[in-house]
């Protein structure tokens, strides 16, 4: 199995207006598997040592439940790593905290690659996060910590999973499909997986495919 990715959430904890008081994790904020032999990394799933068991609540029943709107939750584009089984993707996260609350820290995958991959599969792309407080200054969070913020947006680029395997032997058919699905640019599936697609986006140009793979 390619590496997971280091998780990228942390929590927020405040006061609501009737003297109660709560804690949201961003677990939207989390990291992403590494691909096996047998199948690609998941898109996003809970820590590896609960074998990806967390459920990640919905978006809807956190904003019932605490003052939070989320602005986008969707993978991230030429973020996992690539190979025979391309690593799962990160996710861009955005999400505003309404009221004054206090901020934990926990970012072990900003800044530096932890989905690393195995058997000439390539490594996840890195895990990148701002804080945004209304009416001051964005700042990238320490990777621990805890701190005392006004009305804040968080922005988080989570990292992506490992690869396995040579991605040039990847069935050009699936690279076509996650550039369909935005996961793969039409670069990277020349760069990084030898597979030519056609000016239309919709198909594999099977000849020029051969020839790029033929030059590895």
């Amino acid at each position: 199995c390619a590496a997971w990715s280091k998780t990228m959430h942390g929590h927020v904890a405040g006061r609501r207006d009737d003297g109660t008081t709560w804690v949201m994790y961003h677990w939207h904020a989390m990291g992403t598997p590494g691909a096996t032999a047998e199948r690609d990394g998941f898109a996003q799933m809970g820590h590896l040592i609960s074998l990806g068991g967390l459920d990640i609540p919905n978006l809807e029943f956190h904003e019932q439940s605490f003052d939070v709107r989320y602005i986008e939750h969707e993978q991230r584009m030429d973020n996992a790593g690539p190979g025979l089984r391309r690593g799962g993707t990160g996710v861009r996260y955005v999400a505003d905290v309404l009221q004054p609350a206090t901020w934990s820290y926990r970012a072990e995958g900003l800044g530096s690659v932890s989905g690393h991959g195995v058997q000439d599969g390539g490594d996840g792309g890195v895990g990148l996060e701002w804080i945004h407080p209304v009416g001051q200054e964005e700042f990238v969070p320490p990777k621990y910590g805890v701190q005392k913020l006004g009305p804040a947006r968080i922005t988080a680029e989570t990292p992506g999973g490992g690869g396995w395997g040579n991605p040039f032997d990847r069935d050009p058919k699936v690279v076509l499909r996650d550039v369909r699905d935005h996961v793969v640019s039409v670069e990277a599936a020349a760069t990084d997986y030898g597979v030519v697609i056609t000016d239309n986006g919709r198909s594999v140009d099977l000849a020029a495919t051969e020839a790029l793979r033929g030059q590895a």
